[in-house]
């Protein structure tokens, strides 16, 4: 199936795609994740680590402020739990200002990292509504993530026309393989963390070698 049925590809976005290898929609389905970022399990401020993503659920302490400097508009906050605070920051994102509130309690996702001074803070975190596995893609320079994510979604409502099984029930049992579909939906959109283990453990044979060289 064509690329050009999915929303948001024109001619330049299929130029860029098909540098990356990626010609079909069956093509941009077998883009595997380079991994995920689960927003299902929240982490307690103190236990934060710098450099490794995470979510943390908290109040903000006062509303956000906004400063501009040299042309960079910085948003910077607080959040706190039962166990520690730490600063937010968002650059040239003015709009957080007016979308949160002192004593908001919000979830957000991002990865900490230190400062100058060596203070632990969330740069630019992301506003999370529902709990859910996100699957993070490599992906060739002048890609957009948040569009090849979009795109994504789009081709796994048509996985089961353009990636029909191939392989024989029985077949599928005797060697204790999923179904390709369940396998792809579940690797691309898993629904919980041991959904995705399944399907990782036991993919369908033209999955197998990909999922090896991970």
């Amino acid at each position: 199936m064509e690329l050009s049925k999915l929303r948001g590809i024109g001619p330049a976005r299929l130029e860029q795609l098909k540098k990356a290898g990626i010609e079909t929609i069956y093509d941009l389905l077998m883009v595997l994740p380079a991994g995920y970022h689960d927003t299902t399990v929240i982490t307690p401020i103190q236990d934060l680590i710098p450099g490794e993503f995470c979510c943390v659920k908290g109040r903000l302490k006062a509303a956000p402020k906004t400063a501009h400097f040299r042309g960079i508009t910085r948003v910077t906050a607080s959040l706190k739990d039962v166990t520690g605070s730490i600063p937010l920051i968002w650059f040239n994102q003015p709009w957080v200002a007016n979308q949160l509130n002192e004593n908001d309690v919000i979830m957000l996702s991002g990865i900490p990292e230190r400062d100058k001074q060596g203070r632990l803070r969330l740069n630019s975190p992301k506003r999370e509504l529902e709990q859910k596995i996100y699957p993070v893609y490599k992906l060739t320079a002048g890609i957009p993530a948040a569009a090849f994510s979009k795109w994504m979604e789009q081709a796994l409502t048509m996985l089961d026309a353009c990636c029909p099984e191939s392989l024989p029930y029985d077949i599928r049992m005797r060697y204790g393989l999923c179904e390709r579909n369940f396998s792809l939906r579940q690797i691309h959109c898993p629904e919980s963390m041991d959904a995705l283990h399944i399907a990782q453990r036991i993919a369908h044979r033209s999955l197998y070698n990909k999922l090896c060289k991970r």
